[in-house]
């Protein structure tokens, strides 16, 4: 077997393992499930935000990106987004110094309750993964992005929650 079909077969699998388990999550949960998350509309649209704001210099990918500038600044979306029909939840990140400095991704559930992704970054465009970080048989209300760290620029971009899309 090839080293093509081995990758054909672990992608078809891991499709396999997202698969939506009631026709009402299929036909509610289609595409994207972000709004605005490229902020290629020049603005924060569909997100709500304390002091963030989207500036060019802060893309990674299109004309704009989002900014955060100061401890305690956020910007968050609601949602209703059932994490077992997600089959991709990311988002990029980079700072705007050299120095070490932190940002939390905070999921919160329908319950209440929440997981928080704590991340260091660097003066690079970095990835951030996630899906496998996620609580399986819940439902997400709520994404946020806070600043946790000294007071220099978090730029943000491409961020994605993709919904089961079908075969």
């Amino acid at each position: 077997m090839s080293r093509n079909t081995l990758k054909k077969i672990s992608k078809f699998e891991q499709k396999e393992k997202r698969r939506p388990t009631s026709t009402a999550e299929t036909n509610t949960f289609y595409g994207e499930q972000i709004t605005n998350g490229g902020f290629k509309t020049g603005n924060l649209n569909g997100w709500t935000h304390h002091a963030g704001s989207v500036k060019t210099l802060s893309k990674r990918t299109g004309t704009w990106g989002a900014y955060i500038g100061y401890i305690g600044d956020y910007i968050q979306q609601t949602l209703n987004v059932p994490v077992d029909g997600i089959t991709s939840f990311s988002l990029w990140f980079k700072w705007l110094n050299t120095w070490p400095s932190n940002f939390d991704v905070i999921i919160t559930y329908s319950d209440t309750s929440t997981t928080t992704i704590s991340r260091i970054g660097l003066t690079a465009w970095q990835e951030v993964d996630i899906l496998p970080l996620l609580d399986a048989g819940k439902t997400i209300t709520q994404l946020k992005i806070l600043k946790t760290t000294n007071n220099y620029g978090l730029d943000l971009d491409d961020i994605s929650l993709i919904g089961w899309e079908g075969e």
